[in-house]
């Protein structure tokens, strides 16, 4: 009892160390740029906590001391304060402009996307502290002291009840982000290309018994590796058939295929059709299309 008793009474006695912004914002860019392979390569504790730091305090305090460098304006706890409401408003912000990109809402995208963030604005806020005369740079002082709960009023006691309630809603629901991150949508990507690998100037006319060659290009990103099959027909008559094999998730496959059709006609319909595994109805509803002008070859008397 007596060595808890002389515990407690430590605690809540005032600890302090003033610690320069300038060695903070470095200690940022190392621990983000440690948590790639962490959170890449590994699964527990280390990943959760460097976690919680990557996203709910690096953002917003490397961007506070990338606009405010100096010392006067905000003392530590409201730089504190602002840092975690900036950076859960910067998240999403980020989130939604790679929504509208090519790379997506994946998390390897959403993950490289925040590291770049965090180390420029990082690195921004300590050039401008190394501009600073020393008396002006900004510092923090870590304080550590766990009040008596009997000495508190009782609109702190509420205050730090609901703090405390959003710390862990904010921790659960990084936790289960970080172990089970959400897969974006799943399709598979279809397209055809002519045979100079351009997806324009495909051939408008051909001679019966003439051959056409165009390149079947296919990229699974169905998360779970898929096998596909096409089947092109002239007309409706099927005139090719092609398979994949297994492709693995973002998996590209192209393939030159070879037409030879010999029924001439006007504005003859070339559909290609994609199959996906061993399903018997085609992957999308409309196949790709194309119209060529079919003709008979002109005989030489």
């Amino acid at each position: 009892m007596h060595f808890w008793s002389a515990y407690i009474r430590n605690l809540t006695q005032d600890t302090k160390m003033r610690i320069d912004n300038k060695n903070i914002l470095i200690l940022i860019i190392v621990l983000t740029l440690l948590f790639l392979p962490v959170a890449t390569l590994t699964t527990g504790f280390l990943r959760l906590i460097l976690g919680i730091l990557f996203v709910i305090i690096f953002p917003g305090y490397a961007l506070l001391l990338a606009f405010n460098p100096k010392q006067i304006g905000l003392g530590d706890i409201e730089r504190l304060a602002l840092s975690f409401g900036i950076s859960i408003a910067i998240i999403p912000f980020i989130g939604l402009i790679l929504h509208y990109t090519t790379w997506g809402l994946e998390f390897n995208s959403i993950l490289i996307s925040i590291t770049i963030f965090i180390v420029i604005v990082a690195a921004t806020g300590y050039y401008r502290q190394l501009r600073l005369k020393k008396d002006e740079r900004t510092s923090f002082l870590l304080k550590f002291k766990i009040p008596a709960w009997g000495s508190m009023t009782q609109l702190n006691k509420i205050l730090l009840v609901i703090l405390g309630l959003a710390l862990i809603a904010a921790i659960v629901s990084l936790s289960y982000i970080l172990a089970a991150p959400k897969q974006g949508e799943k399709f598979t990507e279809f397209y055809i290309l002519n045979e100079n690998g351009e997806a324009q100037d495909y051939p408008g006319q051909l001679v019966t018994g003439e051959s056409l060659n165009i390149i079947v290009g296919i990229v699974n990103h169905e998360f779970e590796s898929s096998s596909y099959t096409v089947i092109t027909t002239v007309n409706g008559i099927e005139e090719n058939v092609v398979s994949t094999g297994t492709l693995a998730h973002k998996e590209k496959y192209e393939q030159e295929i070879q037409l030879t059709p010999q029924i001439a006609g006007e504005k003859s319909r070339v559909a290609f059709n994609l199959y996906k595994d061993s399903s018997d109805k085609p992957y999308y509803d409309d196949p790709i299309y194309l119209y060529i002008d079919i003709i008979a070859p002109v005989l030489k008397k």
